[in-house]
């Protein structure tokens, strides 16, 4: 996010900058590739740390579901329910689970670093006095 903010910063003063003298066009779209480089590297980056956590927890989450079928009594469960039933409703349920685990992980994460970069940058570009005024 912050290099995609600063992608944006670049090109916002190359079109700035045209309107006065020429400058070098190959340093402008040369940062911007470099930003937009960076930003897609980061977004790999959190992917990859996104589905290693959910790899972990869908591991633990599995494991237990599995132990616990595997505990139940075998008079009061595994008579009344069909083997077949059992692994289906418990391949759908996990399913879902690893599903929306990602899709929650990954929301929340992007939450965070869509409030907390914007807000850094603007203090970043800011004079420091304005960062002391917000202060409560």
């Amino acid at each position: 996010t912050m290099s995609f903010m600063y992608a944006n910063h670049i090109l916002a003063m190359w079109a700035n900058g045209m309107t006065g003298s020429s400058n070098n066009d190959w340093a402008y779209m040369g940062f911007h590739a470099v930003f937009v480089g960076v930003g897609g590297l980061l977004w790999f980056v959190l992917f990859q740390v996104a589905l290693q956590f959910t790899t972990r927890v869908s591991t633990v989450l599995h494991l237990a579901a599995i132990r616990s079928v595997i505990r139940a009594p075998i008079d009061k469960f595994f008579d009344r329910h069909p083997t077949g039933r059992i692994m289906n409703r418990m391949s759908f349920d996990l399913t879902s689970i690893d599903i929306f685990l990602f899709i929650a992980y990954a929301g929340v994460v992007g939450c965070i670093w869509n409030i907390t970069i914007p807000i850094g940058y603007v203090h970043f570009m800011m004079p420091w006095w304005f960062t002391l005024m917000l202060i409560p």
